[in-house]
């Protein structure tokens, strides 16, 4: 049995998880939502966005809830991508983007792989 799909879906949930718990703290640690204001959300948007991005990071460390943050979490960003493609904020889009690929990637390192009789 192959444990790199395994040991590497370990790893991308981890420094995934960790990079939203940060990101979502971070949003509900400050009271400045200029940003976001200037997208066009309200302040209190930030604060859930913050809450759901730790939520969410928090679920990829739980095996029984990955595949539930991977989608909750596709959702934020897909949001992420329209709003800096939206505020012709040129290549901001990237990294959101990227975000996606990485939690697809976890999504396709965890997924239930039949049992392989010997």
């Amino acid at each position: 049995m192959n444990k790199l799909p395994k040991i590497s879906g370990w790893i991308l949930a981890v420094l995934l998880g960790g990079m939203f718990l940060v990101s979502g703290a971070g949003k509900l640690m400050t009271s400045d939502a200029t940003m976001f204001v200037n997208w066009g959300y309200t302040p209190w948007f930030m604060k859930l966005i913050g809450g759901l991005e730790v939520l969410g990071g928090i679920g990829l460390l739980v095996p029984m809830t990955t595949r539930l943050a991977i989608y909750g979490l596709t959702i934020i960003m897909l949001g992420a991508v329209y709003t800096h493609i939206n505020a012709g904020e040129g290549i901001n889009f990237i990294r959101p983007t990227a975000f996606l690929i990485f939690l697809w990637a976890l999504w396709w390192l965890r997924r239930p792989r039949p049992v392989v009789e010997s």
